[in-house]
This record gives structure tokens, C-alpha cells and sequence, in this order.
């Protein structure tokens, strides 16, 4: 956990993210453009303090079970939907600690990763992700905004992501050559239209009218191919007691699908629906005949 003073995010962020949603911002990701990640005050009046939590999710039996899957899913996507999870903890120490303040996830128009690096959760990888020396880059950031004003510690010197890329990643470029896509840019920045993430989950495309390089994969529902090679990551595992696995998760990854939408409730399969994975898998299928 870090806690930080509740500002207006610096600058230099908004400059990289006016940046990026002018260079190279998809349609299906317009909600992106929103201006009030910038405000605090629009998802709380009154917010005073910010308390970041780390919440690690690669877990050794799903390691397992994702090394005998005829497809792959990312590994954030076999817990159940994170989104309710995490509100719900945090949600038990508003009242635990009786403090005041909202509970936010990346379903909020919040900077999560920004506020993260500023209070000292982590640095930013040459892939763009925040990094972490005990769970590399596999963790989910959640916090409280709250209207309390706790004591907090200075914020670290701020630093550009050159700076970070430097010291974590050095001359590394194995993520970047390691995306079947070629969607990293190899300076924390990447085009998100060729990311097979964004293919999978974000996009309303189906994914088999796309080009073969964007593609011929075998992830049905998001990507951690540039988490994988990372050295940062080669031995990083959360504690089993963390575990909150959904069971649907290992039936996708063989390929069966459930019979309706409902059936997706409580995890993060829900939101895109049936056809999406119906359409994922059979792109993988149309990609490995050749076509």
C-alpha cells in the first residue's frame, strides 16, 4: 500500500495522455478522452488522500492449468471480476477504519497507474506496464480515494519514463520483439490498434477480419506475452490464499463456451459477452488452418 496527497495530476502526465489519445487512440477506446481523469474532484468532491493497493494475481495452479490450454487467456482473467473483488475489500477497510471516501477501479476515469507510480507502487517498463521488485508486473492497482486528510509521506522525485526504462530494463528490448503484433514502441508508449489485448477485448472488430499479423495468435481474451519474457517476471508468484479463481476461466481455455451471457456473471468474460469469445476463438482457429 502507498498513500499520497489528492492533486491534480502533474503536467507531464497530461501532456503524454493528450499525446497518446491524439496519435493513436482506437475508437473503441474513446472513453479514454474523458477529460475528468484529470479532476479528482469528479470522482469524489472533496477528495484529500489517495491509499494504493497492490493486488498480485499470477497464481502457481493457474500456471498450470494455462500450460495444458488449447487457448490462452490472460492471466488476470481467471480470477473472478476483479472489479468486484477489489471494490469489496476496499469497501471492508472504509469501514474497518471508518473512513470516508470511494473505492476505484479501472472502471472509473482515474489515472490508476500515473497515481501508482507517483506514490512509489512501482516504475514503468519499456512495455509500458508498472513494474514492481516483488510482483514485476503482474498485480492490479485498486484504491480509496477519500475525504479524510491523512498524513502522508513525500511523493518520490518524480522521473520521466526514460528514466524508468533506464533503470529497470536497461538495453532489454525482449518484450518489444517478443509481441507477435509489433504494437510496443519500446519507450512505454504502444499502438494500441495492434495490440492483441485491445483485439480481444476492447474492440467491437471481429478479430478474424483483420490482417493475419494482427491475428495469427492463440490468445482468446487478452495477452501477457510481453509479461512473460520480462525478467522481471520469471519468478514472481502471489500467495495461493489470494486465489480467487473462477472456474469458467479453465473452460474458455479448452474452447467451451457457456450457453448464455449470464452464464459470464462474476467475471470478466461478462461485459464482452459470448459472441466476443465465440469470434476470438474461431480467428484462432481461421489463423492456425493458414487462412
Amino acid at each position: 500500500m502507498a498513500a499520497l496527497a489528492a492533486t491534480a495530476p502533474g503536467a507531464e502526465y497530461r501532456a503524454f495522455h493528450e499525446r497518446f489519445i491524439a496519435d493513436s487512440l482506437p475508437e473503441d477506446l474513446h472513453y479514454l478522452r474523458r477529460s475528468e481523469r484529470y479532476r479528482l474532484e469528479s470522482l469524489l468532491p472533496g477528495a484529500r488522500t489517495l491509499l494504493l493497493f497492490a493486488y498480485p494475481y499470477r497464481f502457481p495452479g493457474v500456471e498450470k492449468k494455462l500450460r495444458r490450454a488449447r487457448y490462452k487467456i490472460a492471466r488476470y482473467a481467471w480470477q473472478k471480476d476483479y472489479h468486484e473483488l477489489l471494490k469489496r475489500k476496499l469497501g471492508k477497510l472504509l469501514v474497518e477504519f471508518s473512513l470516508s471516501g470511494r473505492a476505484v477501479t479501472d472502471s472509473a476515469p482515474f489515472a490508476e497507474r500515473y497515481w501508482a507510480r507517483r506514490a512509489g507502487l512501482g516504475k514503468i517498463g519499456r512495455s509500458g506496464m508498472l513494474m514492481d521488485a516483488q510482483f514485476g508486473s503482474y498485480f492490479l492497482i485498486a484504491t480509496l480515494v477519500l475525504t479524510d486528510a491523512l498524513k502522508t509521506p513525500p511523493p518520490p522525485q518524480a522521473a520521466d519514463p526514460a528514466s524508468d526504462i533506464a533503470s529497470l530494463c536497461g538495453e532489454c528490448r525482449l518484450c518489444v520483439e517478443a509481441c507477435p503484433t509489433g504494437a510496443l514502441n519500446g519507450d512505454s508508449t504502444m499502438d494500441a490498434a495492434r495490440c492483441i489485448s485491445f483485439r480481444t477485448i476492447e474492440s467491437r472488430a471481429d478479430v478474424a477480419s483483420l490482417p493475419p499479423p494482427i491475428r495469427r495468435h492463440n490468445w482468446i481474451f487478452g495477452c501477457d506475452i510481453c509479461q512473460q519474457v520480462c525478467p522481471w517476471n520469471k519468478s514472481v508468484f502471489a500467495a495461493e490464499e489470494f486465489n480467487a479463481e473462477h472456474p469458467l476461466a479453465d473452460q474458455l481455455a479448452q474452447g467451451v463456451l457457456p450457453e448464455s451471457r449470464s452464464k459470464l456473471r462474476g467475471s470478466v468474460f461478462h461485459r464482452r459477452g459470448v459472441t466476443k469469445l465465440q469470434q476470438n476463438i474461431a480467428a484462432v482457429g481461421i489463423a492456425a488452418s493458414g487462412k
